[in-house]
């Protein structure tokens, strides 16, 4: 997700996986140069991956740049940004969850 001072707080995610036990995408993402992102008080439960920020080493060329440039020309996935009070948890394996 492309985003500047993005505020996710409060929604719910669950069960987001993948049936064949490879890596789903986390419940909530921001990535390709989203900047200042706070992330607090979500409620996360049976999801492969929780919260991240940023993704890869070099970008896929839809990064965004910014006047300011706070790491001079360097690729960053996630510039700056809070994960704050969220609640994660899993309660069942792949093979106990219910569609």
């Amino acid at each position: 997700m492309l985003a500047r001072g993005g505020y996710l707080c409060g929604p719910a995610a669950h069960r987001i996986y993948c049936e064949q036990g490879g890596g789903a995408e986390p419940a909530v993402h921001f990535w390709n140069g989203a900047r200042d992102t706070i992330v607090e008080r979500n409620a996360i439960v049976d999801c492969a991956r929780g919260v991240g920020f940023g993704l890869g080493e070099t970008g896929n060329g839809n990064d965004r740049q910014y006047a300011d440039d706070p790491y001079h020309g360097m690729y960053i996935g996630h510039y700056d940004g809070v994960i704050r009070n969220n609640f994660i948890a899993a309660f069942a394996s792949i093979d106990s969850r219910s569609h």
